[in-house]
């Protein structure tokens, strides 16, 4: 994949995310259960900014000051993330995930293509491209985790058709 198609999956994908919280009030961002029974829709996007971050930091360019956490169980890990989350302001929840799109296309925007191809950019041994790393924590993330349940969540509250 290049840096041009990524950057406009990731943005289709962010964007139809922000499509479906527009309208919303506060309150129905932070109630749960929202888009999963555990979560309100601000632990999402708490959520998705820390694995975006996760790839910040994996590759040295954090500005959130995230601490990457090097746990495999992954549950864990989002349990760890929802209780570091789930009493902060959602305004700044929000800041941070706006903030992070930010940081992940400026730092894709200074990748070459072959850059997004090289296997070894991560040292993970796998042969995983870099932009295949990018994607599975950007738009692949939201597209085959999350958009599903923010879709309903954003029908049953009344914010989408």
């Amino acid at each position: 994949m290049n840096k041009e198609a990524l950057l406009t999956a990731i943005h289709q994908c962010r964007d139809e995310i922000e499509c479906c919280l527009a309208t919303a009030t506060e309150e129905q961002l932070t109630q749960r259960p929202g888009p999963q029974p555990d979560w309100s829709m601000k632990d999402l996007i708490a959520h998705l900014t820390f694995w975006e971050q996760d790839i910040l930091t994996s590759l040295g360019n954090n500005a959130l000051k995230t601490t990457p956490d090097g746990n495999d169980d992954t549950d864990a890990v989002n349990a760890r993330v929802f209780e570091a989350n789930k009493d902060r302001p959602l305004a700044d929840i929000q800041a941070d995930f706006r903030r992070s799109l930010e940081q992940i296309c400026d730092l894709v925007g200074r990748l070459s293509d072959a850059d997004l191809t090289d296997t070894k950019q991560l040292q993970l041994g796998d042969g995983t491209p870099l932009w295949k790393y990018i994607a599975d924590e950007t738009f692949e993330h939201y597209r085959d985790d999350h958009l599903p349940d923010v879709r309903v969540w954003a029908r049953r509250e009344g914010l989408l058709l």
